[in-house]
């Protein structure tokens, strides 16, 4: 069991700071879907799932918006942009600020920018994948 510390701790969801982010992903070589526990220091103890902001914001836009416009043949460009801009603001959403002050830090203050490559980067995963199971 991989035990963590999180005195602030505020269920459902939770971003672990910088540094056990790193110790999850670069140590533990954790993954989405891999599982942690995070105790309060208070006897609370919180079996948690990680999961990628980007893919699940990817994902939910998909279900919500997308799909139906493919279907009536009404995705052109602005509905697109409107996509985007829908799976951006979901993302940042379910970010920490500790994630969110990385996500600065390491692209220049372009926060928007970095999450725009990402989820077209993960538009792009996903229609491989879907193209790979037909």
């Amino acid at each position: 069991m991989q035990l963590f510390y999180a005195p602030d701790i505020m269920p459902p969801l939770y971003a672990l700071g910088e540094e056990e982010s790193k110790h999850c992903v670069r140590v533990l070589r954790l993954r989405r879907g891999g599982r942690i526990h995070i105790t309060d220091g208070r006897g609370n103890l919180f079996c948690c799932e990680i999961t990628d902001a980007v893919a699940d914001a990817v994902a939910a836009m998909n279900q919500t918006y997308v799909n139906d416009l493919k279907k009536t043949g009404s995705f052109d460009k602005a509905a697109q942009a409107k996509a985007l801009n829908g799976a951006i603001s979901a993302a940042i959403k379910s970010l920490s600020s500790d994630a969110l002050d990385y996500i600065k830090r390491i692209s220049g203050g372009d926060t928007v920018g970095y999450l725009t490559t990402r989820i077209q980067a993960q538009i792009d995963h996903n229609k491989t994948a879907k193209a790979a199971q037909q």
